[in-house]
């Protein structure tokens, strides 16, 4: 199951926004339902997302410090009228991510209750505050040109061979992300490495490569990114064991480096005190390996038919 924590959203964007500075404040806005967005409201970049933006189907949106994401839930039937009107919007959205469902975002703790938000597809635009960082790092390869439409397939209501895509979209799969994202984890930019490790995390919290490379980012010079490290290579289930057998280390090794940043090592001490609870479900992983190598036969096809 692709679950985005609301918290750990909002964490991803302050990051993409303003870099990896702690410091920084979060402005979230989130509502339900699918009330439409008057075109004025929208800058002349996103004016061509409009249609898809006020589909009858939307479930959810979210705004973090000027990222902007829409949910929807509905059949491949409505997704195929949403993806008809991709051409006229091509300005603005050039990629369509294939994910393995369903796709939930949550859960929201409103009015005493939390509350998960089920979902099909999504609509992301990096634009406000959060474009920033394209302009810091222009040669950098964690963001796609405009915006994204995610579509989750299996488990949902969405039946892969029957979406029809219009060829101006480019198809990406969770491997074609991954190679997007992992170089970075490489990068001269301390910002660069704090984002692709918590972009790869969320993007796959079952992969054995990444969670190998966060371990050992735990020994990276700069302090923020070590952090970072400690806390993300808990979010990996299947290796739960294996990252309390890390903390424990750190918390008796922890040098200078780690004790520079301000809280690391209560951080660290939490995550122990209280681990991360989600257990590893074998049969579900599985699934969700058979389902991606399904969208990956799908996405090589696609990308062919369009001389890609």
């Amino acid at each position: 199951m692709n679950t985005i924590p609301l918290k750990a959203f909002c964490i991803a964007m302050i990051l993409l926004t303003h870099g990896y500075c702690p410091t920084v404040q979060a402005s979230t806005h989130f509502e339900y339902g699918n009330e439409a967005i008057p075109a004025a409201s929208l800058p002349t970049a996103m004016a061509g997302l409009l249609p898809l933006i006020n589909d009858s189907q939307g479930v959810f949106h979210l705004e973090t410090n000027g990222q902007e994401t829409w949910y929807f839930a509905g059949d491949t039937s409505r997704l195929n009228a949403v993806l008809a009107k991709i051409p006229d919007a091509c300005s603005a959205i050039r990629e369509v991510h294939l994910l393995a469902g369903p796709g939930t975002v949550g859960p929201i703790v409103e009015n005493g209750r939390d509350q998960a938000v089920a979902f099909d597809w999504r609509l992301d635009y990096l634009g406000g505050t959060a474009a920033s960082i394209e302009a810091r790092q222009p040669s950098h390869r964690l963001y796609a040109d405009g915006a994204v439409l995610s579509i989750y397939v299996g488990r949902g209501g969405i039946d892969l061979d029957t979406l029809q895509i219009p060829a101006p979209a480019i198809c990406k799969d969770v491997e074609s992300l991954k190679e997007r994202y992992a170089p970075e984890l490489s990068s001269e930019s301390p910002e660069m490495r704090a984002n692709a490790m918590l972009i790869l995390t969320q993007l796959d919290s079952d992969s054995e490569p990444t969670f190998r490379a966060l371990v050992n980012l735990r020994n990276d010079p700069d302090p923020f990114v070590r952090k970072c490290a400690l806390s993300y290579i808990t979010r990996f289930p299947r290796f739960r064991e294996e990252a309390l057998t890390v903390l424990r280390q750190e918390q008796v090794t922890a040098d200078a480096q780690l004790e520079a940043y301000p809280g690391a090592r209560s951080d660290l001490q939490s995550h122990l005190d209280k681990p991360e609870r989600t257990e590893y479900d074998a049969q579900e992983a599985e699934r969700v390996r058979g389902v991606r190598r399904h969208i990956h036969e799908f996405q090589v096809f696609f990308n062919a038919l369009a001389g890609r």
